[in-house]
């Protein structure tokens, strides 16, 4: 079966608007530290918000079926807690096409840039300099597992999406948070080549029908599961390109696979790179990346009759191992 895209040649421009979100679970300290905004890598609230608004308009260069679009409006917006980071974006076009997969995107990059800040769990930044500890006291032969503070991405939903004649009026704020306005990115010069290896793990809820045509290869924009394992594999290899503190890693080996289950679509990436850093936020983003391709390519048969996604969200996005070994 062909991969495609949709004909939107001929459909009516009109106001379009979408709103995504997700949330980052975080445990103990690590989400104490988050929710003063400041933690890991510096400011997690400005690096959300930049990833976020960069992302929303790169979508389509990473989601292979989607439309470029002249996108009129992008606001990322952060809520802080104990158990986590929410990150909620909303898009807005006049065009011919919907703008939820760029919201969705948007929001899960900005999700996965907050947990690229957080997860250097022990680099100390204040005061202007960035001091890193050994991430396993004790040994610096091999990192294994991933930082067990951090839960995983979960959520990924579309919270509302309107088409309408007339452009809807009125800008959202958010609260402004008081972080200090330090970034930093991992300073890597000093370390070792590594044979780094990732796993991580994903799954979006689907209505049974929208399973069946993809287990059936009956899709209008064709085989979803071909489709996904390419989009997440071209993403693994561009990581740096999106998340703003992220190293250009030497990426060796991309796999993933896909399974169909009753409720929805898992996938499973596994990277291996050698550089001298790991490679899990690249598996981490393969997998997203994957998910909301299965996401677009089957939106058609979850909306309902209002055009909203009452049942599909991606609900969850974990990293299983992440490992580097010194060569």
């Amino acid at each position: 079966m062909g991969i495609h895209m949709i004909d939107v040649t001929h459909k009516e421009t009109m106001y379009r608007e979408a709103t995504a979100s997700g949330f980052l679970e975080l445990r103990g300290g690590l989400a104490k530290d988050a929710s003063s905004g400041f933690t890991g890598l510096g400011n997690v609230i400005s690096t959300i918000e930049f990833a976020s608004v960069m992302a929303t308009k790169k979508a389509w260069q990473f989601v292979g079926l989607l439309h470029p679009i002249e996108l009129t409006y992008i606001r990322p917006m952060i809520t802080l807690s104990n158990y986590g980071i929410n990150v909620r974006v909303t898009a807005r076009t006049l065009g011919r096409t919907g703008v939820e997969m760029d919201a969705l995107f948007g929001s899960f990059i900005g999700l996965l840039a907050a947990w690229n800040v957080v997860k250097a769990k022990y680099c100390l930044c204040s005061g202007g300099k960035c001091e890193p500890m050994l991430e396993s006291p004790g040994s610096s032969a091999i990192f294994v597992g991933a930082n067990p503070d951090i839960v995983g991405i979960r959520d990924i939903r579309v919270e509302s999406k309107v088409k309408s004649i007339n452009p809807i009026e009125g800008e959202e704020y958010v609260t402004r948070f008081s972080a200090p306005p330090i970034v930093f990115m991992f300073d890597a010069t000093d370390e070792p080549l590594y044979r780094g290896e990732a796993l991580s793990r994903g799954k979006i809820m689907l209505r049974t029908e929208s399973i069946d045509l993809i287990r059936n290869n009956k899709v209008e924009k064709g085989d979803v599961r071909t489709a996904a394992q390419l989009a997440g594999m071209m993403a693994a290899k561009k990581a740096w390109d999106l998340l703003p503190l992220v190293h250009n890693n030497d990426i060796t080996d991309v796999r993933i696979g896909i399974d169909l289950e009753e409720d929805g679509v898992s996938v499973a990436v596994l990277t291996k790179n050698i550089s001298r850093t790991g490679s899990a936020m690249e598996s981490l983003l393969a997998a997203g990346v994957s998910l909301l391709t299965v996401w677009d390519m089957v939106k058609k048969y979850e909306k309902d009759e209002n055009g909203q996604y009452p049942y599909t969200r991606i609900s969850s996005i974990t990293l299983e191992k992440s490992e580097k070994r010194p060569i």
